[in-house]
């Protein structure tokens, strides 16, 4: 609306200085001209002639004003409204042309008039409209995640009630321990519906890591409940304390990262950097900025979301500052991009993101984001500077598409979809993800290597059922009869030898070893055709992790279309299909 007024606006300017300054006598008398609409309702002129002034302005305002509006009604989400406007704006126009209100000439310039207005004044008033959406939505976003003073207290309560349960623990057992709050609760960058306590415990370096993690783990069991041991570098432990996540964590004390003895050594030191460097408002452009990551997708360095850890986002707004600057610059980041905090030379990573940690300048910060969630990163930048939408902060639910649906769209496609289903494992998401991954690369790859032509592979976990779904999507044909096995170059002698020692009464062989561009050949008879049939008999000997191999052993399905579209896997298949982001949704 705003926009439509600017524009508006000036079309009335640039008419109003047609009247005022060039003034004409009226087309009708100086021609000599009858209108076609005194014909039709007599006198009509007599009486516009007393209401507006009888000079002609070589641009129609009525033709720019309706033309200006057939632009913006496009954007009414009420196609029959939109339609019906069209239809009055087009009805207009033509009626002021044909009823000589307008000569065609006028209503020429005026649609010329109003595709300069548009177009002169489009970056100007878009920068300008979307930086107030930006800043609009920005703020109310953080009215949703930026805890009240009386949340803030109310938190730091539960933490020093936490910390003094810990104290006297540690003091009855005489342990020369440091406590300290570490992470965004100790850094005032946590989201007040997502937030961790994360106390670590700083032993001195004397200390065996055996007795550290005996000593951390039973503190833990003291005082949180439905705790989970993590075993990372150390061991750790996590519950709940007061309704609110917690974590025990034992560590060494030391003062620069290069005594560190795990790495969990450098994480007080992160905390000490960002309440240092972070100002006071820029602890809420990284909330807006968590939001975000959590909004697409990307929010978390953990292995199954493979995003930004918190840390990354903390020295992500250091360097840039604001979200918004950071988002700016985001949008034009490139596979390789490097970052520091620091003059000087670093070590080169390869990964999609290098960020140099300015506590340990070894490491790089960004090392768990994948390509597949930069990638979406940088588009998801691009397009909210395009135009911004709350639903980048917060996304609306999936809505599960039907069976019926589904089955057509894949039908469309016209492909394979074959399933590898087997138990999960119950060890913790850090170990499982991983090796779910590494599976998918293991399963993927050794059909692509038999011939088969593998167009997608994605997995889900199905928590409800326990349950893991490897998916592959492939062309829906058999592959060859035979496959033409390359061999040793020629000039290898003792490698061809062996070659043709291997496969010359081998029964599988179609054509015996030969000759060809400086290379021998052998064409053998494939043992399968059908992916289903392969990946029966050859999936318990890939290698995919140590708690999977052992789930594999104990047996796994092979399954086609039908059993993949139980009622379970219908938000997979949803997202999967529709090809929308989740802020398009």
């Amino acid at each position: 609306m705003k926009t439509l007024a600017y524009r508006l606006l000036l079309i009335y300017t640039v008419v109003l200085s047609f009247y005022i300054f060039m003034s004409m006598t009226n087309i009708y008398k100086f021609y000599i001209m009858e209108s076609t609409l005194n014909s039709v309702i007599p006198t009509v002129l007599s009486f516009f002639y007393v209401t507006k002034t009888q000079n002609n302005c070589p641009t129609s305002l009525n033709v720019a004003a309706r033309i200006l509006m057939i632009w913006y009604v496009r954007l009414v989400v009420n196609k029959k409204l939109s339609n019906f406007v069209y239809f009055c704006m087009s009805s207009v126009i033509l009626s002021v042309v044909y009823l000589s209100i307008r000569l065609i000439t006028e209503a020429i310039f005026g649609a010329l008039l109003v595709i300069v207005v548009i177009f002169l004044l489009n970056d100007l008033i878009k920068d300008t409209y979307m930086t107030q959406l930006s800043n609009e939505i920005e703020r109310k976003v953080l009215e949703l995640v930026a805890p009240s003073p009386d949340e803030r207290r109310e938190l730091e309560d539960v933490i020093e009630e936490l910390k003094e349960c810990v104290k006297q623990e540690i003091k009855k057992r005489k342990l020369p321990v440091f406590i300290k709050l570490v992470g965004s609760t100790a850094k005032d960058t946590y989201l007040k519906n997502s937030l961790d306590i994360d106390l670590f415990l700083l032993f001195p370096t004397s200390i065996s890591k055996e007795d550290i993690a005996r000593n951390a783990l039973s503190i833990g069991r003291l005082f949180l409940k439905d705790t989970e041991e993590c075993y990372a570098e150390h061991p750790y432990i996590r519950g709940y304390f007061k309704d609110c996540k917690a974590e025990i964590v034992p560590c060494y004390k030391i003062e620069n990262a290069s005594q560190k003895l795990s790495a969990v050594d450098r994480t007080p030191l992160h905390t000490e950097y960002v309440k240092k460097y972070l100002s006071k408002p820029q602890r809420h452009e990284v909330r807006l900025f968590k939001q975000f990551l959590k909004g697409i997708g990307c929010y978390g360095a953990e292995a199954e979301v493979e995003g930004f850890s918190g840390y990354l986002c903390e020295i992500l707004i250091i360097r840039y500052d604001s979200f918004q600057n950071l988002v700016q610059n985001a949008q034009s980041w490139k596979y390789g991009k490097k970052l520091t905090l620091s003059d000087g030379n670093h070590q080169s990573f390869d990964n999609p993101l290098t960020f140099i940690d300015p506590v340990d300048n070894d490491r790089n910060v960004a090392s768990a984001l994948s390509k597949e969630k930069f990638d979406l990163f940088v588009k998801a930048c691009e397009e909210y500077l395009q135009y911004p939408r709350v639903t980048f902060f917060f996304p609306n639910e999936t809505q599960t598409w039907s069976l019926n649906t589904i089955k057509s769209e894949i039908q469309k496609q016209k492909c394979l979809y074959i399933g590898v289903v087997f138990s999960k494992p119950d060890i913790i998401v850090e170990n499982l993800y991983p090796q779910i991954r590494k599976a998918a690369r293991s399963i993927s790859e050794a059909c692509e290597r038999y011939g088969f032509t593998i167009f997608d592979t994605r997995f889900h976990v199905d928590e409800s059922g326990n349950l893991i779904f490897i998916i592959i999507k492939t062309k829906n044909e058999l592959i060859s009869k035979t496959l033409v096995h390359v061999g040793p170059p020629v000039k290898l002698e003792k490698n061809v030898r062996d070659f043709i020692l291997k496969w010359e009464d081998n029964p599988s062989v179609i054509k015996k070893p030969y000759e060809k561009n400086g290379r021998f050949y052998v064409e053998i008879k494939r043992k399968f055709r059908n992916i289903k049939d392969f990946l029966k008999y050859q999936v318990k000997n890939l290698s995919m992790g140590k708690h999977l191999d052992e789930i594999i052993k104990e047996g796994y399905d092979i399954v086609e279309i039908d059993y993949l579209l139980r009622e379970n896997l219908h938000i997979f298949w949803t997202g999967y299909l529709d090809g929308k982001m989740s802020w398009e949704r």
